[in-house]
């Protein structure tokens, strides 16, 4: 008996179940990743793994279900599924039940089984939907088939149907155990800052850029003056050309002005002071940055990220030390491609990663190193279309796990040491400030069993709606391809 919330569907003289035949057990997996990810689009489905999910059975057999109720057959092709004979019978019945040309039989190519091993008949009649090179691309393509052949969809709830599906069949301590698992973050202590901070009063206008940048130290402006970690012995000659009045100058210890900010001469509150010393840290950063030879793309809510131009290391790689203490090497810059083939060559596009730059003083003073991926056409010049750089950072980035983000971070946190065991970031020719070149540690008393690779490939996010247009997931066999 299926539960009350999924039964939504009685016996109708109208075509709407897609039947997904598959090998059990070995193609399980796959299968019921499949059926739900229909399901949740709404549509009525059946695989022997979740059985039928979006109504109640309402067919006496298999043969009656293909032959009488499905508007679509989906064959999983597999190693194992073309081999085997309770397989090979549905794709028959399949056949029976429809004509070709009303793509009734839609076969899908799910491992590296060779297409010469599909059903000689499948193979020279049909096309297949390529699920080996992504599981979302082939799903992508499926759901632009049904929707192109007007399958009707049955329950425009598909997602509280999944999620009462699961209820039911899934524990929510499924997969937990009671152990310790050890998580690296993305977030830098910082390792020592500077004791004091300075306040210089001007009697130039401080929104003068002109003027400003002739102090070459990172520095923020405050109503008539500037915050700056400096001292009058360092910067004297540079701010007295311009009129601050270096016998006014004021120094704080910065942890005070921080907690209880100033009333006095600079009058400034403690997040407000915060908001300085934050904009002094970035300047900082964006400094060594530029300093280590790194360029910035300035993304869409203003903020920077920087990246290497092709070429900056040989073959574009950086040693660095892993979190298992093993000596490792990733690509900071690399290829894809894209689009149809022409001469048997598909086109180009670099990529290259990015770290963006965010710093915290609470809880504590720490550094959050947040990746991204810029794509240029010539290794130099980032593609100026923000729509289509998010585009291909999707695209580019899906099959990139948690490992190939935390390595890379670690690569371009190295190549900012310059070798050594740390940032170290000048705010002045007198201070300067660090951090380590592997971030915070944190230890988990539970641990969770998470699902293979092979069965969490490109999984979308909610929101993807990235059709692949130029990916080859629909490939059109000759006769006799082996």
């Amino acid at each position: 008996m299926m539960h009350p919330d999924l039964t939504l569907m009685t016996k109708s003289s109208e075509r709407r179940l897609i039947f997904i035949s598959h090998a059990n057990p070995e193609d399980n997996a796959f299968a019921q990743w499949l059926a739900l990810k229909l399901a949740q689009h709404g549509y009525l489905v059946w695989c022997d793994v979740i059985k039928l999910i979006g109504g109640e059975p309402f067919w006496a057999n298999i043969e009656e279900a293909i032959q009488q109720h499905a508007i679509k057959v989906l064959f999983c092709g597999s190693e194992k599924s073309v081999l085997k004979k309770g397989v090979i019978r549905e794709v028959e019945l399949a056949l029976k039940a429809r004509k070709p040309e009303e793509n009734f039989l839609v076969p899908m190519k799910v491992d590296s089984v060779a297409f010469g091993a599909f059903p000689f008949q499948i193979s020279d009649t049909t096309n297949i939907v390529r699920f080996d090179q992504g599981w979302i691309g082939g799903l992508t393509a499926i759901l632009k088939l049904l929707k192109r052949d007007l399958v009707p969809v049955s329950n425009p709830n598909g997602s509280e149907v999944v999620n009462a599906w699961w209820r039911i069949h899934h524990s929510v301590k499924e997969g937990v155990s009671e152990a310790e698992e050890r998580h690296w973050s993305n977030i830098f202590p910082v390792l020592n800052k500077p004791d004091s901070i300075w306040y210089y009063p001007c009697q130039v206008e401080p929104d003068r850029p002109e003027v400003w940048k002739k102090i070459e130290t990172p520095f923020e402006v405050h109503e008539r003056g500037i915050f700056c970690f400096a001292s009058p012995s360092v910067i004297e000659e540079k701010l007295s050309s311009f009129g601050c009045l270096l016998n006014k100058a004021r120094e704080f210890s910065l942890d005070d002005l921080l907690q209880q900010g100033s009333g006095e001469t600079p009058c400034i509150l403690p997040h407000e002071a915060g908001k300085r010393v934050q904009s002094i840290l970035r300047q900082a950063f964006n400094q060594k940055a530029v300093a280590r030879g790194l360029h910035y793309y300035q993304l869409t809510n203003r903020a920077r990220c920087y990246w290497p131009e092709k070429g900056f290391a040989p073959q574009d790689k950086i040693g660095f030390i892993g979190m298992d203490q093993k000596r490792l090497e990733r690509q900071l810059v690399g290829y894809m491609a894209y689009g149809a083939k022409v001469d048997g060559e598909r086109k180009r596009l670099n990529w290259h990663y990015a770290m963006q730059f965010r710093s915290y003083l609470r809880p504590f003073w720490s550094v959050v190193l947040k990746s991204h991926i810029i794509f240029t056409e010539d290794g130099k010049t980032p593609i100026e279309s923000k729509a289509r750089q998010h585009r291909l950072r999707r695209k580019q980035a899906r099959n990139w796990w948690n490992d190939d983000w935390r390595d890379r971070t670690l690569a371009m946190a190295t190549y900012l040491s310059e070798g050594k065991d740390s940032i170290r970031i000048p705010l002045s020719t007198e201070e300067e400030w660090s951090i380590p070149t592997k971030p915070q540690e944190f230890l988990a008393n539970r641990a969770y069993q998470v699902l293979t690779r092979q069965q969490l490939e490109d999984l979308p996010d909610e929101d993807d709606d990235e059709t692949q247009e130029d990916e080859d997931v629909i490939k059109e066999l000759p006769a006799h391809e082996t």
